[in-house]
C-alpha cells in the first residue's frame, strides 16, 4: 500500500530537479566512471519510517 506525505513545494521541486539531473548524468555515462559506485556508497540511506521527515496524510 502506497502512503502519501505532505512536503513543501520548494522541496518537491528540488527533489524533481535532482532526479532529472541524476538521470541526465547517467544517460551521459557518468555511471561508468571508476569512482561512481564509491561516491554513491557515501549517500545516507533513507529512513524506513518517513514520518520522522514528513507528515503523513491521514486517509478518510
Amino acid at each position: 500500500m502506497s502512503k502519501e506525505y505532505i512536503i513543501a513545494e520548494e522541496e518537491l521541486r528540488e527533489l524533481l530537479e535532482s532526479k532529472a539531473e541524476l538521470w541526465a548524468l547517467e544517460c551521459g555515462g557518468v555511471d561508468n566512471w571508476s569512482w561512481y559506485d564509491e561516491a554513491r556508497s557515501n549517500i545516507e540511506d533513507v529512513p524506513e519510517d518517513l514520518s520522522t521527515l514528513y507528515m503523513e496524510v491521514e486517509e478518510n
